[in-house]
């Protein structure tokens, strides 16, 4: 992640975010205050226009925004902007951004107008929502107590969430639930030869797992997550981030591909442990290539199970996208049309599979087949 520059961009976000923690009787500050929620801590971070963090600090939950906030400041490099939402409303702060050069985009307590510049708010919104999933993910919760202090164990953990994720959520520039322009499915998306493959699925069916095995092989990832459609183009918006791996899917990996860097592993947490595949480098530097989807494969792994790819009517792969999408009914009709259009003249199939170098031998022939 640290080869990861974006010269190009000259805004600067503050965010912040709460967590519920409680930590075990010490003399060191654990960062953990009383606030009307109870044992809280807010993490106050800077980032980049892409998201990528510049500098962050953690204090207790009753500290004020405004008083953290000249620290974060001073450790930012040169910009043309800093942004920042209401809690950071303060004519010192706006006057220690703009001894350093930079305009300060601050919204005052009272209703204003900054036109454009209010969807960059967002971004920082979006931001401490993000934090606040990625602390649930590591168990950082009255479950399991940590010193929050600890600034590079907490780092570690954001920069796999943070560093390429943001990047596109600058151009959403609003959460997945509010992001309207796009139409958005639980989906894993990976490409190679530029054929792009949608890979929906629910919670447990393999789709992360086989998705980190093509990106293993040489595929292009796009997300693990989420497909994401323009409907005026009907092309795949990429949202490369490290896949998230668990339990069993983490061992099966390292035995497919022993050269996979994997992150630190999070045990106990929600969904048991958890584990982030890199992605790779040349998949995050092709972060803004767009791709066109020739098939769409709703996998499930199943124990012992034979490789078995059956093909899919339209109708249902349709219904079945309706029920795997995010915002398909804020959409409305538009998403039921960009639905009817994404699988008109291309492959729809189920796929069951047990071994994964069998299914690499299947995506690799499904490929060449769909490029004559």
């Amino acid at each position: 992640m640290t080869n990861l520059v974006f010269e190009k961009q000259s805004k600067v976000f503050l965010s912040k975010a709460h967590q519920h923690s409680s930590g075990a009787a010490c003399e060191q500050e654990t960062a953990i205050g009383k606030s009307v929620a109870g044992n809280t801590s807010k993490i106050h971070m800077a980032v980049d226009a892409c998201g990528l963090p510049i500098h962050f600090s953690v204090t207790g939950g009753e500290v004020h925004d405004c008083k953290e906030a000249p620290k974060l400041v001073a450790e930012l490099p040169k910009g043309d902007y800093i942004v920042a939402d209401r809690g950071y409303d303060s004519e010192a702060l706006r006057l220690q951004i703009k001894d350093k050069g930079a305009v300060p985009v601050i919204p005052r307590k009272k209703r204003i107008q900054l036109g454009e510049m209010m969807k960059w708010i967002g971004v920082s919104t979006n931001i401490a929502i993000s934090l606040k999933m990625c602390l649930q993910d590591l168990s950082i919760s009255e479950r399991s107590p940590r010193d929050m202090t600890n600034s590079n164990e907490i780092l570690k953990a954001l920069s796999l969430w943070l560093a390429p994720f943001y990047g596109y959520l600058c151009e959403m520039a609003t959460a997945p639930s509010y992001t309207y322009q796009y139409l958005i499915l639980h989906a894993a998306v990976i490409e190679k030869n530029n054929q792009a493959i949608i890979l929906p699925g629910k919670p447990g069916a393999g789709k992360s797992t086989l998705c980190a095995a093509l990106v293993c092989s040489g595929w292009r990832l796009l997300s693990d997550e989420m497909a994401v459609i323009d409907p005026a183009t009907l092309e795949l918006l990429p949202v490369v981030r490290p896949v998230s791996l668990k339990n069993e899917s983490i061992n099966i990996i390292t035995e497919f591909s022993p050269e996979a860097e994997f992150g630190d592993a999070f045990f106990d947490t929600a969904k048991g442990t958890v584990s982030h595949l890199k992605p790779p480098e040349e998949s995050v530097m092709n972060n803004c290539r767009r791709a066109k989807a020739n098939a769409i494969i709703f996998p499930q792994f199943i124990a012992h199970a034979d490789t078995k790819l059956v093909e899919k009517s339209r109708a249902e792969t349709v219904l079945e996208l309706a029920q795997n999408s995010f915002n398909y009914s804020v959409l409305g009709s538009q998403g039921f049309e960009v639905l009817c259009t994404l699988v008109t003249g291309i492959d729809c199939f189920e796929f069951e599979y047990s071994r994964l170098p069998e299914a690499m031998d299947l995506f690799e022939t499904l490929v060449e087949k769909t490029s004559k």
